[in-house]
């Protein structure tokens, strides 16, 4: 565990990929304010906790095909940096002759990128909900729903960031060649949501089948004020299932690897 800590804490010390966690932060915002309803919030006076909880909510989960298709490319390049572009410059090389073993790198390297991908994430939202309506924001801190809002919307962006971290790396492990990696990844990424846009039977994959449960969700929030229990879509658990089979398979071919540069 102190190794993976160490390894960790080296991995958001390395200021190279702080461009990257910039521009992902700056892309969030923008995704964030394509969002007609978070313009209606900021334009409406609402009374009540719940529904103010509702409504903030709903900012957050409109834009999330926004998200996906702007913020993916800067998380699928951040992941390839942080794999193949060290396969390239033969820093992998280094930490494997250190006594640190592959899988702790490995699991260090998955940490920071779904750590950062996670926070740059929450830090968006607080900024944009609260330049939205800063009243807003403090009135829904009361609210007994906020902390299922709070897990319903972390867990929906996780998946999809998951999602991204997963194909990007096990292209990585496999090329380690960071700019066929990332367009790659890109391609995948990009196929991924055109197959669920033009056909609808095919929207039980990966990020549509995402997209639904989010909105499926967000209406279960809303009933749950008033009229508990309610059963709520597991769908982000079987994306990350499914991401988490294509990480194995990435952890298996990093571990095995005997050559780093």
């Amino acid at each position: 565990m102190r190794r993976l800590l160490r390894v960790l804490t080296w991995e958001f010390k390395d200021r190279s990929r702080m461009l990257l966690i910039v521009a992902m932060y700056l892309t969030l915002l923008f995704a964030l304010q394509l969002n007609a309803w978070g313009l209606w919030l900021s334009t409406t006076t609402l009374s009540i906790v719940d529904d103010v909880l509702f409504c903030m909510t709903r900012t957050l989960v409109d834009p999330v095909v926004m998200v996906y298709r702007l913020v993916s490319p800067v998380v699928a390049v951040l992941t390839c940096v942080c794999f193949s572009h060290e396969y390239e410059t033969r820093v992998l090389r280094s930490l494997v002759l250190k006594p640190v073993e592959k899988t702790t790198i490995f699991l260090a390297k998955l940490l920071y990128l779904v750590l950062a991908s996670c926070l740059v994430f929450a830090a968006a939202s607080v900024v944009y909900l609260a330049l939205m309506d800063p009243r807003s924001l403090m009135s829904i801190l009361s609210s007994s729903v906020l902390p299922i809002a709070i897990l319903v919307v972390g867990a929906h962006y996780l998946a999809i960031f998951l999602l991204v971290i997963s194909v990007a790396t096990l292209f990585s492990v496999v090329l380690r060649n960071t700019a066929l990696s990332a367009g790659l990844s890109l391609l995948v990424i990009y196929i991924l949501d055109y197959i669920g846009s033009i056909a609808v039977s095919l929207r039980m994959l990966p990020p549509w089948s995402i997209y639904q449960s989010f909105y499926e969700n967000l209406f279960n929030i809303h009933i749950l004020v008033s009229s508990p229990p309610v059963v709520f879509n597991l769908e982000p658990l079987k994306a990350v299932s499914f991401s988490i089979m294509l990480l194995a398979f990435s952890w298996i071919i990093f571990t095995r690897v005997t050559e780093y540069g």
